[in-house]
């Protein structure tokens, strides 16, 4: 994955030194951040290393700057690319053949001004990075408008500006990434299962044993209240990798929550629905 800058952002200017390589420190802990989300890299434009942080002051010079620790610059220069452009012809097409304009009112120096690095994440569907630099550039989604021939739509490009944005898009950012599923190190006989002493334990239990056969499934943690009307074998999922699942063949509708090796929730639904197409 990777994340898209936003230039707009980089034309305000700090009012001291200061202030300029505190951004910029600021903005490698968003872009080390994202990186441990899967994001290995952040497209700039080819302007990028000549604007301006402070009167004076480039992030060119930020490079070159004896005051910033080495392995800061290494690291930032490392990280960032340019140009935009990915070599994806479909995306690149796609922005060529629109224009796309921030759609933000409250942007009162830029609004309404043709926007790239925004345009890029919107169609590569991304994240966009700014400096935070207003109260536009602190949100967590921004407006454009996607002019094409006689269209126009209003889209929203996903963004962040600051280390707290990251965890706020934490579903979104889970989605894009390739589900890579755990196995558990536990044996079957290992695994413990929790079952309620009443009425239908011993066909849980029966049950349980086939669950435990599947290096997805962690054990077993108690039983459900009967749930009699329910039509659908997984009854929920839950993003720490716990599975409800009702035996839909029973009368009563007798059921248990499984602990799984899911991880978040997208790992737990495909982990459910691996169970359903094996054990339904």
């Amino acid at each position: 994955m990777e994340l898209f800058f936003n230039e707009i952002s980089g034309y305000y200017k700090e009012s001291n030194l200061y202030e300029a390589k505190a951004r910029m420190a600021n903005f490698l802990d968003l872009c080390k951040k994202a990186n441990m989300e899967g994001f290995n890299l952040v497209r700039t434009n080819r302007e990028f290393d000549f604007q301006e942080l402070s009167d004076g002051y480039k992030i060119s010079d930020w490079y070159s700057d004896a005051t910033v620790p080495k392995n800061m610059k290494d690291l930032f220069l490392g990280y960032r690319k340019f140009p935009y452009e990915t070599g994806d012809e479909a995306s690149e097409n796609r922005f060529i053949k629109a224009t796309y304009k921030l759609n933000e009112p409250e942007e009162t120096n830029y609004d309404g001004a043709v926007i790239e690095g925004l345009a890029w994440a919107f169609i590569r569907e991304t994240l966009c990075i700014s400096f935070p630099v207003n109260t536009v550039w602190r949100k967590t989604s921004i407006c454009l408008n996607e002019e094409k021939g006689q269209k126009n739509l209003f889209v929203l490009a996903f963004h962040a500006s600051q280390l707290g944005h990251i965890e706020l898009h934490q579903i979104w950012i889970d989605s894009l990434k390739e589900i890579v599923l755990i196995k558990t190190a536990l044996l079957p006989h290992q695994k413990k299962v929790n079952l309620r002493d009443d009425h239908g334990k011993d066909t849980l239990t029966a049950f349980a044993q086939k669950l435990l056969q599947s290096k997805y499934v962690a054990g077993v943690i108690n039983s459900l209240p009967f749930n009699p009307r329910e039509r659908n074998f997984v009854r929920c999922s839950y993003p720490d990798g716990k599975i409800e699942l009702v035996l839909i063949w029973t009368d009563e509708g007798f059921g248990m929550t499984v602990q799984s090796t899911g991880r978040n929730l997208r790992e737990t639904e495909a982990i459910a629905q691996i169970l359903k197409d094996k054990y339904l």
